[in-house]
């Protein structure tokens, strides 16, 4: 006989309200589609900034530096991220 004594079935419930293993693979790709939209909110309002600064004049309408621009926040997104990032 164990000697250990019995856990109750609360303490195997799964965060986040879940309470099996099934619960759990059907959400986890849900959770994972909102942290990578989470994470990509600040590269994507840099964007949006830049483009309302080109809209209103304060920066040159531009292919060549529309294309640095997005290489370099490209670039800073990759080194903030690593394998994380948004690949195009």
């Amino acid at each position: 006989m164990s000697t250990q004594p019995m856990l109750p079935a609360a303490f195997f419930t799964l965060p986040f309200g879940c309470c099996s293993a099934g619960e759990v693979a059907t959400s986890a790709p849900a959770m994972t589609q909102a942290a990578r939209a989470l994470m990509s909110l600040p590269f994507d309002a840099l964007r949006e900034q830049y483009a309302r600064a080109v809209r209103t004049g304060i920066v040159e309408r531009s292919l060549l530096a529309s294309g640095h621009f997005e290489r370099a926040l490209g670039a800073l997104e990759q080194l903030s991220y690593g394998p994380f990032a948004r690949r195009v």
